[in-house]
């Protein structure tokens, strides 16, 4: 089996191996590695081996694999090969394995900030973590209360960043069984029964946390530098947690400084000041968002009223006789149509076809009628709007498309007025 020079130092950054085998899918198993592998919620470590990047490193029947971002033939005739696609590497071949420090840190930063964090959870309020998840953006912990405050939060954020700045101690003890484990004070029980590690933190009289876990961490709770906050929301009855630890949480403050500086330059405010200015902006924003609602309503009642005096209307000898309207507008949009289509139909028997010059897209509306001749607006537009390169739907009396050429809109609607006409 492979020495996992991960558990004895984990610092160790570069260091040289033996090939013991090369498998079906060309991974390599190494007599020592310092890769850390898929395990417990957190990504593997990366790095070269004799150069070549890889791509995974995963453990399977207790053995670690080693997978390359290429792929090739399982071992090759001279390690000296110049075809890409072979893999240099013969079974007893010395490699130089590389970490990618950068990486691991990160992780050991991250992995360490979760157990500092649950385990203040677990002190102060009670809270056991019953979910992980570290990902790229950001991390959660699922704590098992069904609702975490946040006054609560701030106090955990505070009491977790306290005993960075303690420089608390993190060690790792390792036990052949789990009743040896157990005699220390854990925050939560073990499933396994033997091979297993307790990731600690803080002196042993006084024990931030103490788990059973495989990760990577550091030597100190100091070299996390940061712990910060990010949500708090429910989740199947537990709060689940999102934060950030380490070098990315020091930059999603810097983040969040600078857009807290742009949005105080625009305000002109500072950090006292600007939720209350925007507060009386949004406020002005709603005053003049309600008068161009008046507006608004005034401009399609005149349009309305302009287009009923401009169209004709069956005569009582003919009251299935309708006619088909189409009508372009420049500035107004598919919203403002509807609305034009609502107080028209109310008031017309025609139908019609209002088309928004700006967004390439229009509607076809006709009012209530259920006698057999009269179009299914949606339905038309369902049957052809593909052929005309648009998109769209809707129901019998009123329908909407967009398309991605005014051409395009121009050929629909020629196209749809002649079937239009033809039912009616």
């Amino acid at each position: 089996m492979t020495e996992r020079l991960y558990q004895s130092n984990v610092y160790l950054k570069e260091c040289m191996s033996t090939i013991l085998a090369i498998s079906e899918e060309s991974c390599l198993i190494l007599d020592r590695s310092p890769f850390f592998p898929i395990s417990g919620g957190q990504p593997c470590d990366l790095g070269t081996i004799n150069d070549i990047q890889l791509s995974e490193v995963f453990e399977k029947d207790g053995e670690l694999y080693h997978k390359f971002s290429i792929s090739g033939s399982r071992s090759a005739t001279s390690p000296q090969t110049e075809d890409p696609k072979v893999l240099p590497f013969r079974i007893g071949d010395t490699v130089i394995c590389r970490l990618d420090w950068e990486r691991r840190f990160d992780h050991m930063q991250r992995h360490c900030g979760e157990h500092i964090l649950s385990g203040v959870f677990f002190r102060d309020f009670g809270g056991v973590n019953r979910g992980f998840h570290m990902g790229s953006d950001y991390m959660t912990i699922d704590i098992d209360l069904p609702a975490v405050t946040i006054d609560m939060a701030h106090r955990a954020e505070l009491s977790a960043n306290e005993v960075i700045w303690s420089d608390a101690p993190v060690s790792i003890r390792y036990f052949q069984s789990r009743e040896e484990a157990e005699r220390l004070p854990l925050r939560k029980g073990i499933s396994i029964e033997k091979d297993i590690s307790i990731v600690c933190v803080g002196d042993e009289a006084s024990l931030i946390d103490c788990v059973a876990c495989c990760g990577t961490h550091p030597k100190t709770a100091g070299q996390i530098g940061l712990i910060k906050l990010l949500k708090i929301e429910k989740y199947k009855g537990m709060s689940r947690i999102y934060f950030e630890a380490g070098k990315r949480a020091f930059l999603k403050t810097v983040k969040e400084h600078k857009l807290i500086a742009t949005l105080a330059e625009k305000y002109s405010a500072d950090e006292n000041t600007l939720t209350v200015k925007i507060s009386a902006q949004e406020e002005k924003n709603q005053l003049v968002r309600q008068d161009l609602q008046k507006y608004q309503v005034l401009l399609i009642e005149r349009e309305v009223q302009s287009l009923i005096e401009a169209i004709s209307f069956p005569g009582e000898d003919s009251p299935g006789c309708r006619q088909v309207i189409v009508k372009e507008y420049d500035r107004l949009n598919l919203e403002d149509l509807q609305l034009l289509a609502k107080g028209i139909s109310a008031l017309s028997p025609n139908i019609f076809i209002l088309i928004s010059i700006e967004e390439k897209a229009l509607l076809i509306s006709r009012a209530n009628q259920s006698n057999s001749s009269s179009p299914d607006c949606g339905g038309l537009i369902k049957s052809n709007v593909g052929d005309f390169k648009g998109k769209g739907g809707g129901s019998p009396l009123n329908g909407r498309a967009s398309f991605q050429s005014s051409a395009d809109l121009d050929d629909f609607v020629l196209h749809v007025v002649g079937l239009m006409i033809d039912e009616i």
